[in-house]
């Protein structure tokens, strides 16, 4: 998306999709899979205002979410993923396992740069589909 990554390190997308009528999901049998090859750090995908599914922890693996249930045939129907990525913070009274893991990109080189030679990333910074 190529937008700086913004002090909350929160990131929202939206996107409206339309399952035409004939595509009679329920009677075929026939599921709608939602891939993300990778998104960083924590995701969670709604469809039509639900959740969908626990959220997604990690930044470099893939994961799907099968949507089937939550479509409306016919109508408009609104994705929305938020992400959440709070690279290098340090938390106070967080669980070591709400911990994320780091390397070179942390929190301040997002503003500052050192050690890496390539672009910072965070939210979906892989193909989704």
């Amino acid at each position: 998306v190529k937008v700086d990554i913004c002090i909350c390190r929160c990131y929202w997308y939206r996107r409206r999709i339309k399952i035409p009528n004939y595509v009679n999901i329920s009677k075929s049998g026939r599921r709608v899979l939602l891939h993300f090859e990778a998104s960083d750090w924590y995701t969670k995908v709604y469809v039509n205002s639900v959740a969908v599914g626990p959220p997604h922890v990690g930044g470099y693996d893939s994961f799907s979410y099968d949507i089937t249930g939550f479509l409306k045939p016919g109508e408009d129907n609104v994705l929305v993923v938020g992400v959440y990525d709070d690279t290098g913070t340090i938390a106070k009274n967080k669980p070591v396992k709400e911990l994320q893991l780091t390397g070179k990109q942390n929190a301040d080189s997002f503003d500052n740069p050192f050690g890496i030679f390539y672009t910072s990333t965070s939210g979906i910074w892989q193909t989704v589909w």
